[in-house]
């Protein structure tokens, strides 16, 4: 169950960063010492979204394509910012580096948007991760009306204050959305403080997380002790089996909320 615990992490490393950041642009949007953390917070959220993508090549059952998509936007974007705070640290950009920034902030909002539709394509609506994703994608069109209608950043003065509103609308929306990855990564053998679950209980937004679990974590552990199954326990297998066809096709009947980010 590592995979387990490298999502629960993850999902409270991430909104730990987004936090900070939105504190940040709350006390002064315009500072030197913010851009620098920015670039610290965007290049580790990068890097930690591409680790998701190079497990995902090494995985047994691959996530869905749509998840695997919305993961690589985000890391395209982060990619972005992560080099655009890099060029606003330049105390007189000149023409070239204000155009660079502008490129940078349209592209790396645009990624957010996309990677968020495609993630809002993969989990159950209105679910928990649902939820999550829609409020990334409502946040990345707050950063991508202001790229667009502002182009360059004032460096010098700070942002101005449609931008100042987009921007802090868009990052809190980011906050509420980490909020609910963090809920939805609570799995039937971990919960939100990393204790693990003496009984499985059903995931409260997709009961088929339940399913695979038991098809597979809690199959490994049981077989080889040679005891007896609960009736129960029974039950809940027959009634989630899958045919054999199934696994072989590459994650057939597995839920999202194993490949949460």
């Amino acid at each position: 169950p590592w995979m387990d615990y490298f999502s629960l992490v993850s999902a409270w490393l991430f909104l730990l960063w987004t936090g900070l950041m939105l504190a940040g642009f709350v006390a002064d949007s315009g500072s030197y010492l913010l851009t620098v953390f920015c670039v610290l917070a965007n290049a580790e959220l990068f890097l930690h979204y591409a680790c998701f993508l190079c497990l995902f090549t090494f995985m047994a059952h691959a996530p869905p394509t749509s998840y695997t998509l919305g993961v690589y936007n985000y890391t395209i974007g982060y990619l972005a910012f992560t080099l655009l705070y890099l060029a606003s640290m330049t105390q007189h950009p000149s023409i070239a580096t204000q155009a660079l920034i502008s490129g940078l902030y349209n592209g790396g909002s645009f990624m957010f948007t996309i990677g968020s539709l495609f993630l809002l394509r993969v989990f159950p609506a209105f679910g928990v991760l649902w939820c999550g994703s829609m409020c990334f994608a409502i946040g990345s069109c707050c950063f991508l009306l202001d790229a667009l209608q502002l182009c360059t950043v004032d460096l010098d003065c700070g942002l101005p204050d449609t931008s100042r509103t987009l921007n802090l609308t868009g990052l809190i929306l980011f906050l509420i959305g980490r909020i609910y990855f963090v809920l939805g990564s609570e799995t039937s053998r971990l919960d939100l403080l990393f204790r693990e679950r003496t009984a499985p209980t059903t995931h409260h937004d997709d009961p088929g997380q339940l399913s695979f679990l038991k098809r597979v974590y809690s199959r490994r552990e049981t077989q080889g002790r040679g005891r007896r199954q609960p009736r129960q326990e029974q039950d809940v297998r027959r009634a989630w089996a899958k045919p054999k066809k199934e696994k072989r096709e590459g994650g057939a009947g597995r839920s999202p909320h194993d490949f949460q980010i």
